[in-house]
């Protein structure tokens, strides 16, 4: 399975869907639930932000297109 692709069509929805532009972090948050999904270890785009937070904001800036 692709999974960069898993990634780039998870946060693409969440753009058009969810929030409605596009915002790297919310495309971060969705694409890894979306990977976590496909390997068998589900967890909402909420977990990701709540408990790791810190360290995906330093991933996620203005300059890089998710």
């Amino acid at each position: 399975m692709d999974y960069t692709k898993l990634m780039y069509d998870a946060a693409n929805q969440a753009y058009a869907e969810v929030v409605g532009e596009r915002h790297g972090y919310t495309g971060l948050t969705y694409g890894l639930a979306a990977v976590s999904e496909a390997v068998g270890q589900p967890r909402a785009p909420k977990y990701f932000s709540h408990y790791h937070h810190d360290p995906l904001a330093g991933l996620t800036s203005p300059t890089v297109a998710p």
